[in-house]
C-alpha cells in the first residue's frame, strides 16, 4: 500500500530508501542518493531542502528568540541543540527526492 510507506522510494524500481541513506545525504551537502537495486540517482528537491531547514533550524531559532527561559547560557544552548537534533532525526521521513537527469 502506498500509504504505508513513510520514507520515499526509488522512482525507477520502487525500492524504499533507508533512513540512514537520507540522513547521511543531508550532512554531506545534499549528496544524491543512489538506489541499491537499480543504481538510479535521486536528488533532494527544493521543497525537500526547505523541509529540512524548516524542521531543524526554524524550531531552534523560534526557541532562541521567543521561549528562552533558561538563565544559564549552557542550558539554553543545550535545549536549542536538542531541538535541532530532534528535528533532524524526523526529517528523513518528510523530504522528497526526484530522479537525476
Amino acid at each position: 500500500m502506498k500509504g504505508d510507506r513513510l520514507i520515499q522510494t526509488c522512482k525507477n524500481c520502487h525500492t524504499q530508501f533507508n533512513w540512514g541513506q537520507i540522513y547521511k545525504s543531508f550532512w554531506l551537502g545534499y549528496k544524491p542518493i543512489t538506489c541499491a537495486v537499480c543504481d538510479s540517482k535521486h536528488k533532494i528537491t527544493i521543497a525537500g531542502r526547505f523541509t529540512f531547514v524548516s524542521s531543524t533550524l526554524l524550531p531552534m531559532m523560534i526557541y532562541g528568540y521567543s521561549f528562552s527561559f533558561a538563565s544559564n547560557i549552557f542550558v539554553h544552548i543545550l535545549i536549542g541543540l536538542l531541538i535541532f537534533i530532534a528535528g533532524s532525526l524526523v526529517t528523513p521521513k518528510l523530504v522528497t527526492y526526484r530522479m537525476s537527469d
